[in-house]
């Protein structure tokens, strides 16, 4: 099973503090794909605390995101970060966890959105450390405090109680405005260069004679091809040394989409839609174009933010997806909620990773199958 660090439940009583502590499985493989397992709580007396119980998962290998810092070009939300426990309102319950398990962005989000739904589940409000990267993204709703508080309340207590949760709370995730405005201006340059391409053969078509081609008759051809609407296929494809060169990762069954995975996706979605826009979100933008074949001028955009929020969100606001494999992909589909296509060949037949795990929980009944 994958793993975090515990996770802590305090409420207050009358005489003091009841502290829930619980431990979240907080990758999708545990989340979707695992037989889930249920063990009975045992509870124990503390100093602080009438009651104290936990939840304990195995850990697994973290993946990426390491280097990622509070750099990003855009504005967050301005937020109260609590030092003391005594300004936390202790006439409710809290949920505590300090986001250790892997710092991979669809990693993270899995962790936020057990841990969400358990504190639904128990009445109470979800607590998280500053550090948390997912604040770059997402408005989350969630009482912030320091790091050095949230080390504290998690290194006072062991974990004996395990726990899960499969509601996954679709609202939560949603991009803060400027993520979404950077999204959205990508997609513009997208339609953009669709535009222009089009533009440019139908003038090349119509005029190969004439040296000199007006702008009012390309502005005329634009404006035209501007009034179509156009279906935006999102494409994520993570090709990078964690899939490809990890010996670590390999063997224990992860695999990178292929080129002919890629094109039939493609290929499906060209067979459904007239009119598309290929929008690709890449690890590996040198194999993309050595590998993807650009069939029509203006067909595929690559997303070159370098920031991976940005990514996501442009990639959730197209209108389908191809899903590359890893838990940044599946975020990306789940949240475009549209036709999706996924590698059928992830995780590598006879690894461990697929003995783990249950493939028709993992992907959703409606999702497709492809190779």
């Amino acid at each position: 099973l994958l793993s975090m660090q515990s996770c802590l439940v305090f409420a207050a009583t009358r005489n003091g503090l009841i502290l829930l502590t619980s431990a979240i499985i907080l990758s999708l493989l545990v989340l979707l794909i695992t037989n889930w397992s249920f063990y009975g709580m045992h509870m124990t007396d503390s100093n602080h605390l009438d009651r104290l119980s936990v939840i304990q998962v195995t850990r697994i290998f973290p993946q990426g995101g390491e280097d990622v810092k509070f750099d990003q070009p855009w504005a967050l939300p301005n937020i109260k970060i609590i030092e003391n426990i005594n300004d936390i309102d202790q006439s409710k319950r809290h949920l505590i966890s300090n986001f250790s398990w892997s710092p991979g962005m669809g990693n993270l989000m899995f962790q936020y959105a057990s841990l969400r739904a358990i504190a639904e589940q128990y009445d109470a409000k979800l607590i998280i450390p500053v550090k948390c990267k997912l604040r770059r993204a997402f408005r989350l709703d969630a009482i912030i405090v320091s790091n050095e508080l949230n080390d504290q309340l998690i290194r006072r207590y062991s974990p004996n109680e395990r726990l899960f949760s499969e509601d996954l709370i679709r609202k939560q995730f949603t991009f803060l405005p400027e993520i979404t405005k950077l999204a959205d201006e990508y997609l513009r340059e997208a339609k953009n260069e669709k535009l222009h391409a089009k533009a440019a053969l139908i003038i090349d078509l119509n005029h190969r004679d004439q040296v000199d081609t007006t702008n009012d008759f390309y502005e005329t051809e634009k404006l035209t091809c501007e009034n179509t609407d156009y279906i935006y296929i999102g494409i994520h494809i993570r090709r990078g040394m964690d899939v490809t060169m990890n010996s670590r990762n390999i063997r224990y069954g992860h695999t990178a989409v292929t080129k002919d995975y890629v094109i039939n996706a493609m290929n499906y979605f060209r067979s459904k839609f007239e009119k598309l826009i290929f929008v690709i979100s890449t690890d590996n933008e040198h194999w993309v174009k050595a590998n993807i074949n650009y069939t029509r001028k203006g067909e595929i955009y690559i997303v070159s933010s370098t920031y991976r929020e940005v990514d996501m969100a442009t990639l959730v606001r197209c209108n389908h997806t191809i899903m590359s494999t890893g838990t940044f992909s599946w975020w990306i589909a789940y949240l475009t909620n549209g036709t999706v296509v996924y590698y059928k060949d992830w995780p590598k037949h006879g690894s461990l990773m697929e003995k783990m795990m249950k493939k028709d929980e993992y992907f959703l009944n409606s999702w497709i199958s492809m190779e």
